[in-house]
């Protein structure tokens, strides 16, 4: 009797050990995917902020600086852009620097621009670029300082992270599996007895009933 209801009490302590086991690996499995969809949200966030920025010539006309709003206006890949004169600038920086920058420089150092926010799916590095040359290109543009780097580094840290996160994935699941297994092979060498007396019993009836219908 003792031995039989230690036997009882060692088999429901694997038992609970192997579904706690699963359970928490399961759990953080679980975590893992969560983790995840988080990085995926935030990489298309950060892609939904990063654009470029379009530098015109000091003494470029307004008929160049019309030109390049039409320009970004008429472009798919465009979500929107902000345009600063090179005056609000100035008076932007005098205020950060607590003096006036063109007395200490002898006129405005700066240049009117354009900040461009581009659409999600534009903000992979080659499209951005396609997009910084074109606009490089048109009249009146000094120079386009394009935020494929920012594109790049998040890129690079996804990939990463999704690989990492696969592979524990991967990991856990086998794990996962294994415990299963484990169980499963568990309760039914805790049942061995009983299911050897339900085959021995179910073979004396097949023989009875053989012998009986002969």
């Amino acid at each position: 009797m003792a031995q039989s209801r230690y036997r009882k009490i060692s088999t429901l302590g694997s038992r609970l050990t192997s579904l706690a086991s699963v359970a928490l690996v399961l759990l953080v499995a679980g975590l893992a995917a969560l983790a995840l969809m988080a990085g995926r949200s935030l990489q298309n966030e950060v892609r939904s902020s990063v654009g470029f920025v379009v530098l015109m010539d000091s003494d470029a006309p307004d008929a160049n600086i019309n030109g390049v709003k039409t320009a970004l206006m008429g472009h798919r890949g465009v979500e929107n852009f902000t345009y600063t004169s090179a005056e609000d600038i100035l008076e932007s920086e005098s205020d950060a620097m607590g003096y006036d920058v063109a007395s200490m420089t002898d006129g405005n150092p700066y240049s009117s621009e354009f900040a461009v926010r581009v659409r999600p799916a534009y903000a992979v590095p080659d499209s951005v670029g396609v997009m910084a040359a074109f606009f490089g290109e048109l009249p009146g543009v000094a120079d386009i300082e394009a935020e494929t780097a920012v594109i790049e580094g998040v890129d690079r840290a996804m990939h990463r992270a999704t690989l990492i996160l696969a592979g524990a994935a991967a990991v856990l699941l086998l794990v996962a599996l294994a415990l299963i297994s484990n169980t499963v092979s568990l309760s039914i060498y805790s049942r061995r007895f009983i299911i050897h007396t339900m085959t021995v019993s179910y073979t004396h009836l097949r023989a009875h009933e053989t012998r009986s219908n002969l």
